[in-house]
């Protein structure tokens, strides 16, 4: 889950390569259409995220961590 609660937009960054996986994304409030905003396109460990202020953007982890 990332929220920014702040006036500013801003760049998140997702985990890096040592959860392993990607991650898809289930809804961004920013968008007209939050939950088709996402397109369910696959980020990578360690990707930007950009964070319209006042938004909240959910992904979900898929694959398994490394150990």
């Amino acid at each position: 889950l990332l929220l920014n609660a702040g006036a500013d937009d801003l760049e998140a960054r997702l985990p890096g390569a040592w959860i392993g996986g990607a991650w898809l994304g289930v809804f961004d409030t920013a968008a007209d259409s939050p939950f088709d905003a996402l397109g369910g396109a696959a980020r990578a460990p360690g990707s930007a995220i950009d964070l319209v202020s006042h938004s909240m953007v959910l992904l979900r982890h898929v694959g398994q961590p490394t150990r």
